[in-house]
């Protein structure tokens, strides 16, 4: 995979107005959006060049009270704001990273803000599972951040399979190193340990078989392990992070898309998400909503 040309091309998607970010057989769309529009096409392009022109650059947050939502709309002077989609009713279900409560609170823990806190119904949306996305994982991290309960809680590590950041094992690693992070907590560094290395096990029998991209995919899992590694300060495995992040770069397959979709350009699932964790593979992020301890301070 030329990543060089992958930019060039996302940056292209930006200019020219006529093409998707995603596109199945029925509809196309070209949002603002960080999650699956401009936004997060903007975000792996300023990575991109921040890694390999040493092109730095930093961001305002305006009113952000979703970053998967949120619109970044300018490459030469970043600013992340609220897109203003809809407006939030005065109590809201607890929810999930996505939507509701859970979501305002995760968009604090990623900007490094103090979180508000505001009356929510105990309750999810329409989907509930363990994990970090639509997952308990989420709503019990929630209420652990509100009652500032960090030196004592830890996540129930049994509950959540699979190996991606929205429904696996790398959303539970992400989630122990913030409660790390908040508490100081010594012993959480063992968990981390053990999940790490376990997730990097995982992650190698299923690189042929699983999706590219942040949410599900293998783009998201490295890029939680190297999070992971930094937060330990483990050179030995962000070395083994790197090398075979690597490998797995030279054959990705940039078609392998979730389902229903014939063309993903988006950061969450699609081809810039995989630009995005190429360079946080390397280098902290600016700005990492997968993995909020990991990134470099606003």
């Amino acid at each position: 995979m030329n990543l060089d040309n992958l930019r060039d091309s996302l940056n292209n998607l930006l200019v020219d107005e006529s093409l998707p970010v995603q596109a199945s057989t029925n509809w196309a769309t070209r949002t603002e959006s960080l999650s699956t529009g401009l936004g997060g096409v903007r975000l792996a392009v300023l990575e991109y060049d921040r890694l390999t022109r040493l092109s730095d650059w930093r961001f305002d947050a305006i009113d952000i009270t979703n970053v998967f939502s949120a619109e970044m709309p300018f490459l030469d002077s970043p600013t992340l704001k609220d897109s203003k989609l809809y407006d939030s009713p005065k109590t809201e279900a607890l929810g999930d990273v996505f939507l509701g409560y859970a979501s305002k609170v995760w968009t604090h823990l990623v900007l490094h803000e103090p979180i508000v806190e505001l009356p929510f119904l105990d309750k999810p949306n329409d989907i509930v599972r363990p994990g970090l996305g639509h997952g308990e994982l989420a709503r019990d991290l929630v209420r652990c951040a509100i009652e500032e309960k960090w030196l004592s809680y830890l996540p129930s590590l049994g509950d959540v399979n699979g190996v991606g950041w929205c429904n696996g094992k790398s959303g539970l690693l992400s989630v122990l190193a913030l409660c790390y992070e908040k508490s100081g907590n010594e012993d959480l560094l063992n968990h981390i340990v053990e999940l790490h290395d376990e997730i990097f096990v995982l992650a190698a029998e299923k690189l042929e078989t699983t999706e590219f991209g942040l949410c599900h995919g293998i783009a998201g899992v490295f890029a939680c392990l190297a999070g992971s590694s930094r937060v330990l300060r483990d050179t030995v495995r962000s070395d083994q992070i790197k090398e075979r992040f690597l490998e797995f770069q030279e054959s990705i397959n940039l078609t392998l898309l979730p389902p229903n979709l014939n063309i993903d350009n988006s950061w969450l699932t699609g081809s810039a998400g995989f630009l995005w964790a190429s360079c946080s593979i390397f280098q902290k992020p600016k700005l990492n909503p997968l993995f909020p301890s990991d990134q470099e301070p606003i």
